[in-house]
């Protein structure tokens, strides 16, 4: 049975393929890492140090905790670390890190805030009686008797809103973990540390929502396992991919940046990728030239009571034809139409409004309400034909 958990199948949301990667394939790539994760991961050392002593009666100095985290920072740094960001270097994101210790250490001192029972405490989460989760909760704390919190470090660069943090599901589902695992819980309290700005948030879960999760996390690995596609999903999340070098979206780009000048330019892909975008350019300024022709013929060809116009090769054709559209959405007559459709249960006949699928209904089943609802066009359409 395999054990999932809250990134695994994070990662299969956000891109198929890097879902497939990572979990199956397992390609033998160096990987990089992203600076922002390499420095989150020195900053939840760093805490976790400091709860460690704590734990033994000793509260570190906040110089004593940058000397460890310096200490971590020179340990683990290796070439594939790798800055994404232009204009920031290392020196900028090892900084950052000191400030998250420091806007932390000034928050919490003398980190007395309840008794911490757990660090990076591994946690089982039984879905059902196939599936499991597993996780690891940064810090648990139990305030007073049966009621505990879930304490979470992360160095976002991005404040959250309130919002998101309620619709989270790795600390709600490690709160079900907690409930499955203690006998003696009244009250649980997610709460995220925004180390980056000195901010502490909360949140938490009614025995409904947990329960909903727990079906929607089924739900999700049901898909996971009957996928059989798994296509790239590009986002802003590829900048700090370790796959790129072998992903289709990104693999050519790299394997030809390594290219001189002369040679890039030679290079099969880039020559045919060039022609196609030189070709496609100028289909877009002949469409363009077009329709200013059309407009001006239709213009002549009304003016001058003309069907038909010709020319030393050819003729141009004009036909007028009456067009139904559907209303604007949002619009007053779009919403009636909307109502209609429910009330003579047409609704999911119509596609919910797809505008074909209303033509095709009318043409079957002929409503004067709706038909009077409708747009009325008239287009003109100008075709070239043989002298």
């Amino acid at each position: 049975m395999t054990v999932y958990s809250h990134s695994r199948i994070e990662s299969f949301f956000q891109c198929p393929l890097k879902f497939k990667f990572n979990y199956i394939e397992k390609p033998k790539i160096p990987l990089k890492e992203g600076i922002e994760a390499f420095m989150g991961s020195r900053v939840h050392e760093t805490i976790e140090y400091l709860y460690k002593l704590v734990q033994n009666t000793k509260v570190p100095s906040e110089k004593e905790l940058i000397e460890y985290y310096d200490k971590l920072w020179k340990e683990n740094w290796n070439e594939n670390v790798v800055v994404t960001r232009a204009g920031l270097e290392p020196k900028n994101y090892f900084d950052l890190g000191i400030k998250c210790i420091k806007n932390y250490y000034e928050k919490n001192h003398p980190f007395n805030q309840g008794l911490t029972i757990g660090i990076e405490k591994r946690i089982l989460i039984n879905l059902n009686d196939k599936y499991k989760l597993q996780g690891f909760i940064d810090r648990l704390v139990e305030k007073e008797s049966g009621h505990y919190e879930i304490h979470d470090y992360k160095t976002y660069s991005n404040l959250p809103e309130q919002s998101k943090l309620d619709q989270d599901n790795q600390l709600a589902l490690y709160a079900i973990g907690l409930e499955q695992e203690f006998n003696d819980i009244k009250s649980i309290d997610l709460v995220w540390h925004l180390v980056v700005f000195g901010k502490e948030l909360r949140s938490s879960r009614t025995k409904e929502e947990l329960n909903e999760l727990k079906e929607k996390t089924i739900e999700r690995i049901k898909e996971i396992e009957s996928a059989k596609d798994f296509p790239a999903k590009p986002s802003a999340l590829c900048n700090w991919c370790a796959f790129q070098c072998i992903c289709p979206e990104f693999k050519h780009e790299i394997e030809t940046e390594k290219l001189s000048s002369n040679k890039y330019l030679e290079e099969e892909g880039v020559v045919l990728a060039n022609k196609f975008i030189e070709l496609k350019n100028k289909e877009t300024e002949i469409k363009k030239e077009l329709n200013e022709l059309r407009e001006a013929v239709i213009i002549y060809a009304k003016a001058k009571g003309y069907s038909i116009i010709q020319g030393s090769d050819g003729k141009l054709i004009i036909r007028e034809s009456k067009t139904v559209r559907l209303p604007k959405k949002n619009s007053k007559e779009y919403k009636k139409i909307e109502e209609l459709l429910h009330k003579i249960n047409a609704w999911n006949e119509t596609s919910c409004l797809d505008q074909t699928k209303v033509k095709a209904f009318l043409a079957k089943k002929p409503n004067k309400q709706i038909e009077a609802l409708l747009e009325k066009k008239f287009i003109s359409v100008v075709k070239v034909g043989k002298k």
